[in-house]
Formats: C-alpha cells, structure tokens, sequence
C-alpha cells in the first residue's frame, strides 16, 4: 500500500511526532511505502502532497488538526483517523472544532484510538459512528542515547527528580502543577527534592507565564527539550513521572514510565486512568489536597516507590500494533 501519515506536529519530542515515527516504522517493516508530512501549514500544502505521492491510504493522526485539511483539501483518498484525547474531551465541546470533528469522523472511513475508553465515550456522544470505529494496539519504541542528570544538567544525584514531561501549552497544565507544588512548604518534601519539567514550547504566552514562574521557584526547573531517543534514560533516573494534563488520549510518556517501571503520579482523568493502575504502577489524584497526599507518600517512603516500580517490558513488542496498523489500512482501502 501506498500510505500517507499526517501528523500535525513536526518537532521531535511531541507525542504525535514520536507516533508518526513509530507508525511509518512499523507500516514500513510490513512492506509498504509510507510517507510522513509533518505539520502542514494548509490544505494547499496537504493537497499538493496527495496530488504528488498518489496514496492509496491516507493515516491522519488527530481528528481536527489533520482532518480538518483533509476534508478542506476534497477528501483525496479514503482515510483511517488516529483520535487524540482532545478530538473528543476538548474539541467536541468547542463551537469552531466540533462541526469540523463531527464531519471528519462521519466521513472517514475508519476511526481508531489506543485508548478505548475514548472510544466509549465517542461511541456515546456520536452513536451514528460506532460502526466505524476500531480499537488500536499500543507499543513503545525506548531510545538508546544516555543523558545522565548530573552532568547534562548539574542535579544532584541525591535529589529525587520529579519529572513532568509535556508540551508547553495550556491543555497539559504544567502551571497549574508548579502552583500546587509551590503550595506545599519546602521542609515537608524531604528528602530534597526537584520538579522538573521537559517538554516543547507549542504555545508562545502560556510557556513565557509558565517560564517566568518556573523561574521564581528554586525547587523547580525546566530542562528544555529533551531528545526523544534520551528520554528512557531521564525516565530511568527519575523518582517520578508526573502528568497533570486536563486531557490525554494515552500519554506516550506515561507509556515509556510504565514500561520502565517508574512509578507514575497522575491527574485522574479518562487518559490516565487507562494506563495508570493505582497501587500497581502508580498513583491518581482528583484534586490538589490529594495531590499532595500522595506525592508527600511517595517522596518520604522509598518502599512505596519501590512497590510501584513494575516494569511492563511487553509493551515494547511492536508486533501487535504494526499488524493492527496494517490491518485497518486494508480496511480503510477497501473502503
């Protein structure tokens, strides 16, 4: 088959970045010829691309940044939509995304998601859809290159690193968690400890608020963008793996800390809860005096740590998800 993966993100540490990578990988283990167009500006763009590559298959990751240019470029060939947590926990409430998003999936030829709670609540919202939509496999690919904290970054190899990894932009909350961290006193986070976040800026006046309080707070700090092939070392040498997002489809982040076996503290949404099982590999939390609670338990009791560090090593067997990936191309050939 000839496939053309869209995703709309381009730089390297996004999950929908590392998604493309992955899924051109695994399409291209399988024989077929996969193009990735990252980030395209326009229909303009994303037509010419059609109209030079002939694809059979289109495999559009997010149902309204890559849809949307699919339906405004003329449909160009049959296409297979990857949802993303905000396609439908966000989008689908907004009055410019939702006749957009409602079309795309009314009109793709199938529509699938790693998570199938998101499925669940799609096939509830928009019921006419629930024929077309298919649940996909998930694998991860860990990265090989080492980045040691310590001399990359100057953290003491005493300090427990508590590492939020997400893009900078309003959706993963990463100010609202530093204002709750701050509100704990510094005395109680013994042994000492660093928030530390990673992560692309997507969104220029959030990310300079968010800088700015970063700033102002000595046990915090952002590590800028950390490559993708080094992130399963950061992961390795951190005590945690923190995600405060509003909405997560699966959180390729999550995925590596789970297959590490780092304990995860997590914002207790759909997304999360689909991955994070609590006192098996981590914790969830509803609202910040949990938060704390349980942030307090993990930073002061080694056991507890030690009890949530559960490798998953079964996710990096790629096999499921690239015949699945395969699988449902076919199908949205055939149409």
């Amino acid at each position: 088959m000839r496939i053309l993966l869209c995703s709309p993100e381009a730089q390297a540490a996004t999950g929908n970045a590392n998604s493309a990578r992955r899924y051109q990988a695994l399409l291209q283990q399988r024989g077929h010829q996969v193009e990735a167009l990252l980030a395209p500006a326009d229909a303009a763009v994303f037509a010419a691309a059609c109209q030079r590559f002939q694809p059979e298959v289109l495999l559009l990751i997010h149902a309204w940044r890559s849809g949307r240019l699919w339906l405004e470029s003329g449909r160009l060939a049959p296409a297979l939509v990857v949802l993303s947590g905000t396609d439908v926990n966000q989008g689908l409430d907004l009055p410019d995304q939702a006749p957009v998003i409602r079309q795309v999936l009314q009109t793709a030829t199938v529509v699938a998601a790693h998570n199938p709670q998101l499925l669940d609540q799609l096939g509830q919202r928009l019921p006419q859809c629930c024929q077309r939509l298919r649940a996909l496999p998930v694998s991860v690919q860990l990265g090989r290159q080492p980045c040691s904290l310590q001399q990359h970054y100057g953290i003491d190899p005493t300090t427990l690193v508590l590492l939020c990894p997400a893009g900078l932009r309003p959706v993963k909350s990463v100010l609202d968690l530093l204002h709750w961290y701050n509100a704990l006193p510094p005395e109680r986070l013994l042994p000492p400890c660093l928030l530390a976040f990673c992560g692309p800026v997507l969104d220029e006046s959030y990310s300079r608020c968010f800088l700015a309080a970063v700033r102002q707070q000595p046990l915090a700090r952002y590590l800028g963008v950390i490559a993708p092939d080094a992130m399963a070392d950061v992961l390795r040498q951190s005590a945690l793996v923190l995600n405060h997002s509003e909405s997560e489809g699966l959180s390729g982040a999550l995925l590596e800390a789970a297959c590490l076996g780092r304990p995860i503290l997590a914002r207790d949404i759909p997304g999360n809860r689909a991955l994070v099982q609590p006192g098996v590999n981590g914790l969830l939390y509803r609202d910040q005096q949990e938060f704390h609670r349980h942030l307090l338990q993990l930073v002061q009791h080694a056991s507890l740590r030690q009890q949530l560090s559960r490798p998953q090593p079964q996710m990096l067997d790629g096999s499921a998800e690239g015949d699945a990936l395969e699988q449902l191309c076919r199908l949205t050939m055939a149409g």
